[in-house]
């Protein structure tokens, strides 16, 4: 058995159900026949104060001198904002201590993000990218995105498709098969990039006291009603698996996404799917042969409900077969399995 001791820099346990946070904790306490993942400490780095930036280089240099074990890495979780410059700024003192240091890029908008930038800030990332002894995307497409983009630095971007394994006890949705109303559900951030707006207009168009549909969405700001829509605000991971346990639909209307959680857990849960056509969820639900893709426009989201609305039963064996996908490819013991060979190399490189 092999032993990781790795440090990981990024935003953990900042929210219950965020999809860094998960993928961290799922990696933290993940146990496979052959290699044991531990994790020394890990640090939110996102207030741009000193004493922040200190604390964690102070954390990455204890982690350095209390293991002597197993092989030593520090992984610095990237998204598309934040705290992106400090980490890369931390990534400097790494080898100074005999660290071995590897990226993992977070969220579908870090590519647009990164060319937005001025150069000297550019060249700077790109530089510790192409220095790091491994970089990895959760995404397939934001890695052949990066690659295409600034082959010079990063010819190669692991793509890892995270999987997600927490939940346990998961009951297989039975909502379409029953005689109440069927609620169609929204995870996210109510904002333009996760597509809210469109959610917004559906549920104005076919919600309503009278409708045989109740929109319902979770993980924005806002509480109560707003239009036709219920706002549940932000969840804890129990609170919103037995929130989408009970939904008959998903619907998924991003501009901008690398690969949703949310898709993996609907998938497990066997509702059906409703999803544009951005980053990995054309790949993730087989080019819509697991669930109904649409192009990001209204019209084309209302075509989809239609066909939702008129073919119920039909989606639902759909999502069985969905469902068999996520537990051949999206498991947690899937995910770890690719995070272990990605580390593998990297710590040998």
């Amino acid at each position: 058995m092999h032993e990781f001791q790795v440090l990981v820099i990024g935003p953990f346990g900042e929210s219950e159900s965020g999809g860094i946070a998960t993928v961290t904790r799922e990696l933290i306490s993940a146990q496979n026949a052959h290699a044991k993942i531990s994790a020394a400490s890990t640090t939110r780095l996102n207030k741009p104060t000193l004493i922040s930036f200190l604390r964690c280089i102070h954390e990455v240099v204890l982690f350095r001198f209390e293991y002597s074990r197993g092989i030593k890495l520090v992984q610095f979780n990237l998204a598309s904002r934040g705290s992106c410059l400090r980490k890369t700024l931390l990534s400097l003192i790494a080898p100074l201590l005999g660290l071995r240091f590897v990226f993992v890029i977070h969220g579908g908008g870090f590519l647009d993000f990164l060319l937005r930038q001025k150069p000297l800030y550019k060249r700077f990332v790109l530089w510790r990218l192409k220095q790091s002894n491994g970089v990895a995307s959760v995404s397939s497409s934001l890695a052949r995105g990066l690659m295409a983009q600034f082959p010079k630095y990063l010819p190669h971007v692991w793509p890892l498709a995270n999987g997600l394994g927490q939940v346990e006890n998961t009951t297989r949705s039975s909502a379409l098969a029953s005689e109440e109303s069927v609620k169609i559900f929204f995870i996210g951030a109510d904002s333009a990039a996760k597509g809210f707006p469109l959610f917004l207009d559906l549920a104005d168009k076919y919600g309503g006291l009278d409708s045989k549909f109740r929109f319902v969405a979770a993980g924005g700001t806002t509480l109560g009603r707003q239009g036709n829509v219920h706002q549940l605000g932000v969840l804890n991971s129990k609170e919103l698996q037995l929130e989408l346990e009970s939904a008959g639909l998903l619907v998924v209307p991003s501009k901008v996404e690398a690969m949703p959680m949310v898709i993996l857990e609907a998938m497990k849960s066997g509702v059906p799917v409703m999803a544009s056509k951005v980053g990995d969820i054309p790949e993730v639900l087989d080019q819509g042969a697991l669930g109904t893709l649409f192009d990001g426009d209204f019209e084309s989201l209302e075509r989809a409900f239609n066909y939702f609305s008129e073919n119920g039963e039909v989606l639902r064996r759909v999502a069985d077969q969905a469902y068999l996908k996520w537990e051949h490819e999206y498991t947690g013991d899937a995910m770890f399995n690719r995070h272990l060979k990605f580390w593998q190399k990297s710590a040998y490189k």
